[in-house]
């Protein structure tokens, strides 16, 4: 009987050759011989003499012969890894029986198995890859060293180094999976998980890329470099350049402070030095003091910073007079650190004896507070360096109101409804004339504290700057800076915060949002005309004295003072006459005494010769206009509409950038200054509103 020793042979392709025992079970007198054939299972018998084993072999004759022959087949290693196993099925033929004498036996067919041991190693193609932070992208490959049967899946996640997740880089961006084709190399993918957080200065950081084959147990794949660094350089600048072109202060301010900005954050403080001074028609050594000087940014948010320049009181009644302050190209050691457009300002020195000229910071939230021009020897009968009118104004829910007005700028706000007896400002409009006689439309709304200019939206930290206007949105305030028909300069802070307020009817508390708006300069520097709700009172002669008469109600008048205001609205000009109380606390307003003046909200209105509902000018119902940017229906209004057209934003180039100040500063007012915090992230403890008596006027 003729067979195969075994029925199964397992060979790796590697081996390079594989045998086959077939066998005889006893001695013939005359030799015989058997074919041997076979092939890969999946071939027809005709097909297998043509691909596979196919050998004639002879058993020699005699009792001393071998009974087994072994069969030598050649295996070829095609180095491509993850192939299936390969399997032949090899079968015998008998050519010579001897008469029946050779007879097959038991095992008429055996299989040759063959494995691929062959290792696929996988990894990242290098070892790191750089890109600057405003490139948002970088490719990184997966590289595979053999063909494959069939793909290789890789899995990619990512982890923190010295960057940090959503803040540099957004492993959203990066693929989960990279599958490497057969008979490809590698495979790239392109990612824009770089985030470009805006901070200039920041040293280099990195994120990992780690990868996993997708099935870790399988031993014919090596992971070899499994881990990849993105390095991530900062080219982000800051520039840094003078707040405003001009400065003005009273010589007997004793001092002039002159503010740099910077336009964006830093990781790092960093020093701006060679900010020098020149003469102009005031002199170094007789009227101010000269530099240079320098001062210190400090990270991360420290937007602005402020010198300040001695003025020197000369007692001489003198005309205006000037110097200009500028920095050197190189400001800082720091090579990302540029100088700004705005790198020349200059300082007005006033005389007080020949110009009017106060503090004109206007604080409304929704009490109005109003520096007001005092005689000095008044002040000095009232021990007081500084006084403040203070009235409040609820509006009608729903409704616009002038705040400002002059012949190149506008400002309204729009009252909504806090509760069913308090209306609060809930969205202001500024329209202005720019440097190139074009108006823009600038609307801050309390919802999420959004901001557009000429309807286009600013995202959260976006900006805005072309001829002479700037907005730069905050996430809880916006900052706003027009020139107007002075050359000078309106810069306004908007606040939206949620505030806790008392009704001033039943006591109860009320939290709500609302918004608060800082004027930190006005309009009227120059002693020009200008009017609205706020407007009418800056720079105008204010007089003040005791009032020791009765009151509407015949009582006795205590701790009251007559207040006497020539309007500057009006043609011819009007006095008016109110008696009011000395408040050295109104609100959160903190920063000197206020003449509170009461209203329908707070109290009835002692007006010495003719009693009204309000301190302003006629009633302000009669300040209502149509919209954010009309003054139609307002018979103060003086902004001439025929100096301009609409400015319509670009949108395919983004302005130019001009630095703004988000921190607290010397400028924008910080606790014990009026404003809480400053920045208005928490709501204020419970202001009580005075109750309103029931002899009220409306």
């Amino acid at each position: 009987f003729v067979m195969f020793a075994e029925p199964v042979y397992t060979y790796n392709e590697e081996d390079g050759v594989g045998t086959i025992e077939i066998v005889k079970t006893g001695a013939t007198s005359e030799p015989f011989t058997v074919r041997v054939y076979g092939g890969p299972s999946n071939q027809t018998d005709i097909e297998r003499s043509a691909d596979g084993i196919d050998i004639i072999v002879e058993f020699q004759a005699g009792p001393s012969a071998p009974d087994s022959i072994f069969i030598n087949f050649t295996l070829t290693d095609d180095e491509v890894a993850l192939e299936a196993d390969e399997t032949y099925d090899v079968r015998f033929e008998i050519l010579e029986t001897l008469g029946d004498i050779v007879q097959p036996g038991i095992l008429l067919e055996t299989q040759v198995v063959v494995l691929d041991p062959d290792v696929v190693s996988v990894g990242f193609g290098r070892p790191n890859v750089t890109r600057n932070e405003s490139d948002g992208q970088f490719t990184m490959c997966v590289v595979k060293d053999r063909d494959t049967a069939v793909p290789v899946v890789v899995t990619i996640s990512t982890a923190d180094g010295t960057a940090t997740e959503g803040q540099d880089f957004d492993p959203a961006n990066v693929p989960a999976t990279v599958i490497i084709d057969p008979d490809s190399a590698m495979e790239c993918f392109d990612s824009n998980a770089i985030l470009d957080d805006e901070v200039a200065l920041e040293d280099e950081e990195f994120f990992l890329l780690l990868a996993e084959i997708l099935d870790p147990d399988d031993p014919r794949v090596n992971l070899t470099d499994p881990e990849t660094m993105v390095i991530i350089l900062d080219d982000d600048v800051v520039s840094v350049q003078f707040e405003q072109p001009t400065y003005t202060y009273d010589e007997t301010d004793g001092s002039a402070q002159v503010c740099l900005v910077k336009d964006a954050e830093t990781a790092t403080s960093f020093t701006v030095d060679n900010i020098v001074t020149e003469d102009g028609t005031a002199m170094d050594g007789v009227d101010y003091t000269g530099g240079p000087y320098s001062v210190m940014f400090d990270a991360p948010a420290d937007d602005i910073k402020c010198i300040m320049i001695n003025l020197t009181v000369d007692n001489v009644d003198e005309d205006t007079e000037n110097f200009v302050v500028s920095l050197a190209e190189l400001v800082a050691d720091e090579a990302n650190v540029l100088v700004g457009v705005q790198n020349v300002t200059t300082v007005n020195i006033v005389d007080r004896g020949v110009t009017i000229f106060v503090n004109d910071t206007v604080i409304g939230d929704p009490l109005f507070t109003v520096p007001i021009y005092v005689p000095e020897d008044q002040l000095d009968a009232m021990n007081l360096s500084q006084l403040f009118l203070c009235y409040e104004i609820h509006g009608v829910s729903d409704q616009w109101f002038n705040l400002v007005t002059d012949e190149c700028t506008s400002v309204n706000a729009r009252y909504g409804m806090f509760n069913q007896d308090l209306n609060v400002i809930d969205e202001i409009g500024v329209r202005a004339v720019d440097t190139a006689d074009q108006c823009v439309n600038i609307r801050v709304d309390v919802g999420n504290c959004t901001a557009d200019v000429n309807d286009v939206a600013l995202d959260v930290m976006g900006r805005y700057s072309m001829n002479g206007v700037s907005v730069r949105r905050y996430r809880n305030r916006v900052r706003i800076s027009v020139p107007n028909c002075n050359d000078l300069t309106l810069v306004m802070w908007v606040f939206c915060e949620t505030r806790t307020l008392q009704d001033p009817f039943d006591g109860s508390e009320v939290t709500g949002d609302m918004i608060k708006f800082v004027v930190m300069r006005g309009l009227n520097t120059g002693n020009r005309p200008s009017h609205g709700l706020l407007g009418q009172f800056w720079n105008i002669p204010v007089s003040i004295a005791p009032y020791t008469g009765l009151l509407r109600d015949n009582s006795q008048a205590e701790g009251r003072f007559v207040i006497n205001i020539t309007t500057s609205g009006s043609d011819p000009p009007v006095q008016r006459s109110y008696t009011g109380w000395l408040y050295d606390l109104t609100w959160e307003f903190q920063e000197g005494p206020c003449l509170y003046v009461g209203n329908r909200q707070a109290g009835p209105i002692y007006e010495v010769m003719d009693p009204n509902d309000n301190v302003i000018e006629d009633r302000y119902k009669n300040y209502k206009v149509d919209s954010a940017f009309s003054e139609e229906g307002f018979d103060f209004g003086i902004f001439m509409e025929e100096r301009c057209d609409i400015s319509v934003m670009p949108t395919t180039e983004a302005p130019s950038a001009v630095p703004t100040t988000e921190a607290p500063t010397s400028e924008e007012p910080t606790t014990g200054s009026g404003l809480g915090s400053g920045i208005g992230d928490e709501p204020t403890t419970s202001i009580p509103l005075p109750v309103i008596p029931t002899n009220t006027v409306e």
